[in-house]
């Protein structure tokens, strides 16, 4: 249908009535997309806006092949394609006789319009670089299209020296070219396009010294000439007139730094600020035409004072009370600094201005570190300080973090909190022991105002553990959503815990917090804010699952609390998105059934849009999404279609075979139908332990197997082949086979093995990424078989390789020759080694800084991995080493079992919290650990049903001898997180479907039994669905399941912080910085009631003996039906039920016709014919129309076939051109003696109308008619 859009823009304004005239177009350009026409009346009414080519009477000479429109009432547009423009062509315009809005007829005079030749665009052309010095290369843009030949002759340099072409990019109409012949060196050059200048430029000097580029206050870049002082405060660069190379430019140049690649510019470093030096560039030095500098040249440079600057290190941060650790910052140019402090210890408050005495006016020009006092300003005494700079100079022009928060604690503290409860362990930082009968609170207020006069909220005390136990998430009530704040200047929570002069604060702010991402390789999603109501869960079906456009669709969802409770009953709003975001349906305020239900159903729009539709259920702020619906026009297949291959895993070089099966699904083999196997390879990585496998390729996918088959008279197809060797040493092969039906469409099956290049994979990890030039250090290799087993006495290849630059000199246009940087690897070192069960070391000692490969080979396989030496200006971060390895003995678990989890311990003597988490701590305890592999045994019980997050937060305090930088011996945590999956057998109902009979005619009238054994009241969902759309469903008959998504674990909503995530350790700081049809008549029982849903109960319960039944009237597909029962009881249990029974007859006939068809469309009716008895079949196929004459008359409408037992063959008929309306009924029928079958099918008929859009624009004075042309079926 059309739509039509109208924009009326009217004032109250009148204008004169005038003559009928038309403005043509005299000249166009080739960036022109259209013509215009305008009419001095309306020419037309308002509506259909698209006009075919004889329904405009113009004539344009020569033709561009106009596509007509009317823009509005009064103007008429040609569009055209640019390219069937001819540059410098006169067009002419002939004109017809046109007929006004008003009946007025108009024949206009013949006019013209001329396109002009293609030209240069001056303003867009410009110099793009240099072939050689005196060789300059331009970009011209052309008006027009071409391919620059012309234009190329046309243009000169220095009015003579013609063009040379170097190339044209005809997208952007882009010539690029060069003069001929060299012009004069450092000499100014024209660019002439027919004599006219179109650009101008100058040859490359000589190699020299333009002068010194630098920065003065902050950011302000300035330039000097070579024969001017620079006045310069950082950043300085001496600018060369070309670039030059410099990969050992500081052999020459004082201050001057090696770079691997051509510049302009020479950067220097290592001036000092305050001073006035001399920088002389020697003769000899080479730019990249391989010419040097003939004279050296010597630049006068004034370096400035450095700007005052204070750099904080530290936001925040924790020190141990009995270290003598600090914050420290650095210091530049000022004459001095203080902290305006306020904070507590554990019996007062404290507050006052601090001057920091490391603060020297006199040191200049150096950036020197500094220490806050943290110490001094709380009294030596432990607590928590919030403090903020004061400096003068007072205005920095760097940006610098005036503020931060500090605290001094004797004990580490852990905070884990829930829904039900907060956990807080406390332990001495020095000793490692629990501390125990501390005072613990939570309290409330801004950081920026610290204040020990603080009612708390929550308290409790530390028992011999060490652990106290508060109120959770509803404990907290509206204070809970104060955890997690970023800034000081909000309100916040605290942990407090106190135990005589000692005090030890946590906040419970996002700088503390431990993702449970971060440590688990971000396995396990966390809650985001406080949700007390985010253990709900919800589980949606539809009994079709995929719907066309006008359908009906009918729904149950259901709602559940964590571990399959009741959820709360009331105050549930239902709406349901189409693809494109907008509400398509809604429900308010919907209260549950007795068993945590809600059902109804919706009918889609003729125009609804296809896509996926999304189902959302809302409680208060917890929003749960049930279930997708997806809608589409679809045509069920008749056959489903099953793969195997006879291996598990696959390797290169040995032999496979594929067998599949096309079985029809009203029983039978979907015989000797086309068939096409194909296998693809795609790389996938290897994990095991952070080694790197593989060598670095990843192509693209291989198609190892394409083969095109029919099935046998089984339905079977077959095929063998040897596997072949592959650049991919690890992935998968896709075993895919598609059978296809009479109509072309198909069905598909895929089976997915994995690959591996070799039994024995070879992985190598370095020590570290980071290393230091100069200093041992070793990678790491380690063979494993493709079940992550290790595999010792293999011979492996270690090689280590530098990357670095390479100068390379090459010829460019004329004589000249350039240089450039080619990147290369060099060899530096390599180990012969035996793989043994432990991974063995490749020891060596990077001797330069830069970027290093290792690569490790063995028969088969190879592995790669990159790692960088730190050399001088480099400056390095540490990757993230807090995570604790956790693993366990099994997948699943189930009620009663034990989990065995092993901790990788790398502690020598620590101890560790351990929680069993979910919506909130179900269990918790203190555990040592002392080996370094340490098992943790724990019971899993009901509540840990249906699944837990387990959490080890390992603590080891500082060591006794420990050196100053790096803090080795600092007190340190490790943190891992593992989710656990839990199963509850016995909360599974078991669901039995009984079908009176396996096999039906249509028309029959199936009766189906149900039972479920239960204690507890039982609602059934039924749904008989056609297994054709069943497999239709991405997750087959899983769609129907609630289990997984009801028993889903849920997110993890536990919070965890830390004092020691905060830590700052001892530290050396250096100076530096589907249709239904009518009666088909005749003696035939004709099949014309087809459904994809035969039955649909949202709500059969069953009686006291666990047992419901109920009876189907059969519709007329043939095909194989799916029993569905979801069963629920109000709490506890649930379950599904799956069953299925046939539908079929001796002789079968499928209908080969199109979902849909247009008017003036031409298309083969045709039909499939089935014998399913056991003897031969001479089957007599015709074809009839079922309603309107004037829809077809077909030529040929009778066929006779010859069929085998079991076998199918496709019937067209002559082809048939649309002319009717609404729909084409066809009536196919199939006699063979007493055997017989008839099957009317609906086709609808669609408009070729496309959407419009009209805007009219005009003016008016009071009313006035304005003549609409609607289509009549708009």
């Amino acid at each position: 249908m059309s739509k039509i859009i109208f924009v009326l823009l009217m004032s109250l304004m009148s204008a004169p009535a005038r003559a009928l005239t038309l403005k043509t177009p005299d000249w166009i350009d080739f960036d022109t997309e259209k013509l215009i026409f305008e009419f001095s009346e309306p020419m037309i009414s308002f509506g259909r806006m698209e006009r075919n080519a004889k329904d405009v009477p113009i004539e344009i000479s020569p033709s561009i092949g106009c596509e007509w429109r009317w823009l509005n009432r009064k103007t008429l547009a040609c569009f055209f394609d640019v390219k069937k423009l001819k540059p410098a062509t006169e067009y002419t315009m002939n004109f017809g006789t046109f007929t006004a809005a008003d009946g007025k007829t108009f024949s206009p005079k013949q006019a013209v319009f001329r396109v002009p030749e293609v030209t240069v665009v001056k303003e867009q052309s410009r110099f793009y670089q240099f072939k050689n010095p005196v060789r300059p290369e331009w970009v011209v843009k052309l008006s027009g299209p071409g391919d620059g030949d012309r234009q190329t002759k046309q243009i000169t340099f220095n009015n003579g020296i013609g063009a040379e072409y170097v190339s044209y990019d005809s997208h952007s109409r882009l010539l690029y070219l060069m003069p001929k012949k060299d012009l004069p060196r450092n000499a100014e050059y024209t660019v002439e396009y027919k004599g006219q200048e179109i650009g101008r430029g100058k040859t490359m000097p000589p190699l020299g010294v333009a002068g010194i580029g630098c920065y003065v206050d902050g950011w302000d870049y300035k330039e000097y000439a070579a024969n001017e002082e620079a006045r310069c405060q950082s950043s300085v660069r001496i600018i060369m007139t070309d670039r030059v190379v410099q990969d050992n430019i500081k052999d020459s140049i004082k201050y001057a730094q090696n770079q691997n690649y051509l510049n302009a510019a020479i950067y220097l470093r290592g001036l000092k600020n305050g001073q006035k030096t001399e920088i002389v560039v020697p003769a000899g030095i080479r730019d990249q035409w391989d010419e040097t500098l003939k004279e050296p040249v010597t630049l006068k440079l004034h370096m400035l004072d450095r700007e005052p600057k204070l750099k904080s290190v530290y936001e925040r941060g924790v020190l141990e009370s009995a270290e003598r650790t600090d914050f420290h910052g650095f210091a530049q140019n000022l004459s001095e600094a203080s902290i305006e402090f306020k904070g507590f210890t554990a019996k007062k408050n404290v507050q006052g201005t601090h001057r920091i005495a490391d603060i020297k006016a006199d040191i200049r020009n150096e950036m020197y570190p500094f220490t806050y006092g943290i110490r001094d300003m709380l009294g030596e005494k432990s607590g928590y300080l919030f403090g903020q700079f004061e400096t003068k100079p007072a205005k920095l022009n760097d940006y610098f973090q005036k503020s931060f928060t500090a605290i001094v604690a004797p004990w580490q503290a852990v905070v884990k909190t829930g829904s039900d409860k907060t956990i807080v362990w406390v332990n001495d930082l020095k000793t490692g022991k629990p501390v125990k009968d501390a005072a613990v609170s939570i309290y409330a207020q801004e950081g920026r105002n610290p204040s020990v006069d603080v009612r708390p909220i929550l308290r409790a005390k530390t028992d011999g553990s060490g652990m106290a136990e508060l109120g959770g998430y509803k404990a907290l009530g509206k204070n809970a959503d104060l955890l997690d704040t970023w800034s000081d200047d909000a309100k916040q929570l605290f942990v407090r815990i106190v135990k005589g002069e000692d005090i030890t604060v946590l906040p419970l702010s996002n700088s503390y917090a431990i993702s449970a991402g971060a440590v688990s390789d971000w396995t396990i999603s966390t809650v985001y804010g406080v949700q007390p109501r985010q253990n709900l869960r919800a589980f949606g079906i539809t009994p079709q699952g995929i719907y066309r456009q006008g359908d009906t669709v009918d729904y149950k969802i259901y709602v559940r609390s964590e571990g399959l409770k009741p959820a709360p009953r009331t105050a549930y709003d239902l709406q349901v998105f189409d693809s494109m975001g907008q509400v398509v349906y809604e429900r308010k305020n919907i209260a549950l059934s007795e068993f945590g239900a809600i059902d109804g159903s919706f009918k889609l729009s003729a125009q609804a849009v296809a896509g996926t539709y999304d189902v959302q259920l809302k409680t208060g702020e917890t929003v749960l999404n049930p279930l997708k619906i997806l809608v589409s026009d679809f045509t069920p297949l008749p056959f489903k279609v099953k793969t195997d291959v006879d291996t598990e895993r696959a390797k290169g070089g040995e032999l496979v075979q594929m067998s599949s099966t096309a079985s029809l699904l009203s029983g039978g083999a979907f015989a000797n139908a086309d068939a096409r196997q194909t296998a693809v390879l795609s790389y996938v990585p290897f994990n095991y332990e952070n080694f790197s496998f593989g060598n670095g390729d990843f192509p693209h996918e291989e198609t190892l197997q394409d083969k095109t088959k029919k099935t046998n008279g089984k339905g079977e197809v077959r095929t063998a082949f040897k596997l072949p060797k592959s650049r991919v040493e690890t992935g998968e092969i896709r075993f895919e086979t598609r059978v296809f039906d009479d109509s072309g469409r198909f069905g598909s099956s895929i089976k997915v093995v994995p690959y591996f290049a070799s039994d024995a994979l070879v992985g190598i990890r370095p020590a570290n990424w980071l290393v230091q030039a100069g200093v041992e250090t070793a990678a790491d290799v380690v063979v494993v078989s493709p079940d992550k087993k290790p595999v010792a006495d293999i011979p492996l290849k270690v090689e280590i390789y530098k990357k670095s630059g390479r100068l390379i000199r090459e010829r460019a246009a004329g004589n000249a020759y350039r240089l450039r940087y080619d990147s290369v690897e060099d060899k530096v070192a390599e180990c012969a080694l035996v793989s043994a069960n432990d991974p063995v070391k490749c020891v060596f000692t990077p001797k330069e800084a830069g970027e290093y490969r290792a690569e490790a080979v063995v028969a088969g396989s190879s592995a790669k991995t990159s790692f960088y030496a730190e050399g001088d200006g480099y400056v390095p971060w540490e990757p993230n080493k807090d995570v604790l390895s956790l693993t366990v003995d099994k997948k699943k678990y189930a009620v009663g079992d034990t989990i065995e989890m092993m901790v990788k311990n790398p502690f020598q003597d620590g101890r560790a919290l351990i929680t069993v988490e979910r919506d909130g701590i179900l269990k918790s305890w203190v555990q040592p650990m002392k080996n370094s592999m340490e098992k943790v045994k724990i019971e899993v019980t009901k509540d840990f049903f249906p699944g837990v997050y387990v959490s080890v937060n390992l603590f080891s305090p500082r060591a006794a001898d420990s050196s100053i930088e790096p803090d080795l011996g600092k007190p340190s945590e490790k943190t891992g997180y593992i989710q656990i999956d839990v199963e509850d057998k016995v909360r599974v109902l078991d669901v039995k479907i009984t079908p009176d009979k396996e096999e039906y005619r249509p028309k029959q009238t199936a009766k189906v039994t149900l039972s479920v054994q239960s204690k507890k009241p039982v609602e059934l969902a039924v749904a008989v669905l056609d297994e054709a759309v069943l497999a239709l469903l991405p997750n087959g008959i899983e769609s129907f399941n609630p289990l997984p998504e009801l028993n889903e674990t849920g997110d993890l909503n536990v919070k965890t912080y830390s004092l020691i995530s905060q830590l700052i350790g001892r530290q050396k700081v250096e100076k530096k910085g589907a249709n239904q049809g009518g009666d088909g008549g005749s003696d035939f029982a004709v099949r014309d009631l087809f459904k994809l849903v035969g039955y649909w109960n949202p709500s059969l319960k069953t009686d006291k003996d666990g047992k419901a039944s109920f009876d189907m009237a059969l519709p007329d597909n043939l095909t194989s039906w799916k029993v569905i029962a979801v069963a629920m009881t109000p709490s506890d249990f649930a379950g599904l039920g799956v069953a299925d029974f046939k539908v079929n007859q001796p002789l079968e006939l499928r209908a080969l016709v199109p979902n849909q068809i247009h008017v003036g469309d031409t298309f083969v009716p045709a039909v499939s014919v089935m014998n399913r008895t056991k003897i031969p079949q001479t089957v007599e196929v015709t074809l009839k129309s079922g309603g309107e004459k004037e829809v077809f008359k077909p030529y040929k409408n009778k066929a006779v076939v010859i069929l085998k037992p079991f076998e199918r063959k496709a019937v067209f008929f002559d082809a048939l051109t649309v002319i009717g309306k609404d729909k084409i009924p066809l009536l196919f029928t199939a006699r063979s003696g007493k055997e017989k079958d008839a099957l009317k099918v609906d086709v609808p008929i669609l408009k070729n109308a496309p959407e419009q859009t009209a805007a009219l624009f005009g003016r008016i004075d009071g009313t006035e008619k304005i003549p609409l042309d609607i289509p009549a079926d708009s």
